[in-house]
Order: C-alpha cells, then structure tokens, then sequence
C-alpha cells in the first residue's frame, strides 16, 4: 500500500495531469470505474490505483493506496475509489469516415465529438492544430471513455494535406453558408467530415481543400454548437451506408 504522496511512482503519475507529460509517455489518468472499464475493454487499460483493499480487476496490476494518495492522482474534486492507467495508442490507418476537427478548442466539445464519432463509425479521428487534447480529463469525460475505441492522430496543416492527396476519401467541410444541405450530400464510402472551430468554423486553408461542403438546415438559429452540428452530420453521413 502507497500511504506516501511523495512517493516516485505517484508523483510520476501526477505528472499525466499535465498534457507535456501525457504526450512524452503516451500515457494519461482516468478515474472512476465506468472510464477504467471502458479502457479495459479497449485493451488500453495498465493499471489500476484503488483505495479498497481489493483490486478492481484480476487481470490487470493492481495498487492499493491511502485517501490522501487518491486526491493526488484524482482530476476531479471529489474523491474517487479508483483511478486507471490508460496507454495512448497511436495508430495511422484510417477508417473508411473520418472526422477531422480543425481548431476546436473546448476539450467537452472534443470530448462529445469524440463519442459521436465512436457511435457513428468514425473511428479514425485527425486533430489539426489548435484543437483540445483529446485525453485531457474534461474531454475524456465528456467522451464517457468512447474515445478509447478511436484511432486518434495529431497533424500539422501540411502532413494533413499530403495525407489528402494520397487518400482516396472525399474531403466534406462543414459551412453554414455556402454548402448544400446534410440531406442532399450524396452516400460516400471512403469521407473525411471536417469541424472547425466553436467561433470561426473550418480554417480557410482547409475549406479550400473540400470536395464538398455540407451544412445543417435550421429554423430561427443560424448555426449549432459544434457538438451538436457534428454528431448530427456524422449521424447522416452513417445512416447513408445502409
């Protein structure tokens, strides 16, 4: 049992809460037991830090520690009775949808985005710059551990733009102005959705890379948040594949 908050192994692991740390070890914290079991089943899950003296999980390394112990790994104000492990897994491929968000900064939104993706079949996710890290823990939480089923890829302007040209998939840019509406956009089978940012929307450098812009048709309000946009875009892009 770790009593000690000065102990190595802890002070190391406090360190994830910072996103430096996160991406030198590609390693992050989530607490709580419903986030620690979607990781196992992700098979991304390393180990488990619990306050009871018995371990969540049989078949993943287990350390007990005292309360005090607990409140150092935590990343929320109340007291969790386990904090989990997760491996950052990095992977190129992509899934024939893939979203692509382009500068959007609130990690609940990325977060949201990130479970809608997961529900929808866009399993492979592009983060161009400017976005939230998508293994904070808002957007963690806000994912409700979807995420963990995601293969997740940070990108600079110009490798997103070398990856375009060598992929067959046809680039969709979300636009509330000059687009046609979501229930005109023909079926794709191989498409990149683009989001861009909660105030400016997709960057100019990425709009004039689309081979398609599509908006949502509503009444009263000119445009939604780009949660809501998104996950009713990716829902009508998947309900197109039959």
């Amino acid at each position: 049992m770790i009593t000690s908050v000065h102990n190595e192994t802890i002070q190391n692991l406090s360190k994830l809460h910072m996103k430096k740390h996160r991406d030198q070890l590609s390693l992050t914290l989530v607490d709580g037991e419903h986030l620690i079991m979607e990781a196992y089943k992700a098979k991304v899950l390393t180990h488990v830090y619990g306050i009871k003296d018995h371990p969540l999980l049989h078949d993943i390394p287990y350390t007990q520690v005292s309360e005090n112990v607990m409140r150092k790994l935590c990343s929320t104000t109340s007291l969790s009775q386990w904090v989990g492990v997760v491996h950052i897994i990095k992977d190129n491929q992509l899934s024939d949808h893939v979203l692509v968000l382009d500068g959007v900064q609130d990690p609940g939104n990325v977060g949201t985005l990130l479970r809608s993706a997961s529900a929808f079949d866009f399993l492979s996710v592009i983060l161009l710059p400017g976005c939230a890290d998508p293994f904070s823990p808002k957007a963690i939480a806000a994912s409700q551990g979807a995420l963990f089923q995601c293969k997740i890829q940070t990108l600079s302007l110009e490798a997103f733009k070398t990856l375009l040209e060598r992929s067959p998939h046809q680039l969709i840019v979300s636009d509330v102005h000059d687009a046609q509406r979501l229930e005109d956009l023909p079926s794709f089978h191989q498409c990149m959705l683009v989001l861009g940012s909660e105030g400016a929307g997709v960057s100019s450098h990425v709009k004039v890379l689309a081979d398609h812009n599509v908006r949502i048709h509503t009444h009263n309000v000119e445009s939604l948040n780009v949660a809501m946009a998104g996950s009713i875009l990716m829902h009508g892009i998947f309900s197109r594949k039959g």
